[in-house]
C-alpha cells in the first residue's frame, strides 16, 4: 500500500511531500523518520488513491 505524506521542519512555512510504501500507516511514518532530518515534523499520512 503506498502513502502519501509530508513533513517540515518546526520553523519552516512550507512542507515537502514524500510517498511510502508500508503495509500501514504507523509503518509509513516510522519509514519516513528513517530519512528525515531529526528537527523535522510528520504533518499528515494518507493512503494513495490511484487514479
Amino acid at each position: 500500500m503506498h502513502w502519501d505524506l509530508a513533513h517540515r521542519s518546526r520553523d519552516a512555512s512550507e512542507s515537502t511531500p514524500a510517498t511510502v510504501e508500508a503495509p500501514d500507516s504507523w509503518a509509513a511514518v516510522e519509514q519516513l523518520r528513517a530519512v528525515i532530518p531529526a528537527d523535522h515534523l510528520v504533518l499528515y499520512v494518507r493512503r494513495h488513491i490511484s487514479r
